[in-house]
């Protein structure tokens, strides 16, 4: 058994593996021929994700990128030494899910009866951001820069975010009926409110709303995954090499930036796309339960990358 600790930078390490335990068979933190420990001392490995908050030491480290490759931080990853790291550009997100549910309830649960037909989960963050900020984005991409297919440097960490909130005006304009549920002040007739369980604007719904901040390979999150472990067909911005991943028929792509994507919307809800495929979202829960998620992809890592103790 090789001990694990936990390095994230979002929160501490207890805190951490106390949340992701659920995501194991037994409930313990344990996975394999992988547990995790809570002293860096006594640790095999050092798992990191985004960014140390302890100093690297003997202990071998890899680090994972939760987030996507036009965040700063990532670009500081050159000036760690680590044995190994696992950056968007190569690999994937590392999946955690934000529902309250074990990976065994997650495992055995059926399709729950559908009786609503669309919901979105997101944050108000697009709105937020710094006027100046917004409106020089805006005028980049009315030169006729697509803001995911131009040049690195015209990417800003926030474009995702302003994009998805101008997506959101549009669809709230066009009278579909659809659910918001997440955090901000979003002033339209469509939302519900905060929740503190996604699984309950999830698994009453059809089909959702899964918008992603960035747009490029290799990274999808539990945007599009808590759809599919709550059997809701996602409708999906982001990941653009998703297949490599997921079945093609669990989730049905659009493209926020394009104005006719809310009738694509409309033509989906009103369609049984989600019910002909729900074999395709069982495997698609399947492989996110057993091979993507945190705890097979990090054991993975350390043993198909041949990263030894010393």
């Amino acid at each position: 058994m090789k001990d694990i600790y936990f390095d994230v930078d979002w929160t501490k390490n207890k805190k951490f593996v106390n949340k992701i335990k659920r995501q194991t068979p037994s409930g313990n933190p344990t996975w394999g021929n992988i547990q995790a420990v809570d002293d860096i001392e006594m640790a095999d490995y050092h798992v990191i994700f985004n960014y140390p908050t302890i100093k690297l030491g003997d202990t071998q480290s890899l680090i994972f990128s939760m987030e996507p490759p036009n965040n700063p931080q990532i670009s500081d990853w050159k000036k760690l030494d680590v044995d190994q790291s696992f950056p968007i550009s190569e690999f994937y997100f590392p999946q955690y899910w934000k529902i309250n549910k074990s990976y065994t309830e997650l495992k055995n649960i059926s399709p729950p009866e559908k009786t609503k037909d669309l919901s979105w989960i997101t944050s108000n963050k697009g709105q937020r951001v710094n006027k100046l900020y917004r409106v020089l984005r805006w005028f980049i991409w009315k030169l006729g820069y697509k803001n995911h297919e131009t040049k690195q440097i015209l990417r800003g960490p926030l474009d995702g975010h302003l994009l998805r909130m101008r997506f959101l005006d549009w669809l709230a304009k066009t009278g579909i009926d659809f659910d918001l549920y997440g955090r901000g002040n979003f002033n339209l007739d469509q939302y519900r409110g905060e929740i503190k369980d996604k699984w309950s604007g999830l698994s009453q719904y059809r089909y959702t709303l899964a918008i992603e901040n960035y747009k490029g390979k290799n990274y999808f999150s539990e945007k599009i995954s808590d759809a599919l472990l709550a059997w809701t067909m996602p409708i999906y911005w982001g990941c653009t090499n998703l297949s490599d991943f997921l079945p093609e028929d669990s989730y049905i792509r659009i493209d926020i930036e394009d104005p006719s994507a809310p009738k694509k919307i409309s033509d989906i809800v009103q369609s049984n796309i989600r019910e002909k495929n729900i074999d395709a979202i069982a495997e698609a829960r399947e492989r996110i339960l057993d091979r993507y998620q945190v705890w097979p992809t990090v054991q993975n890592a350390i043993e198909n990358h041949k990263i030894q103790t010393k």
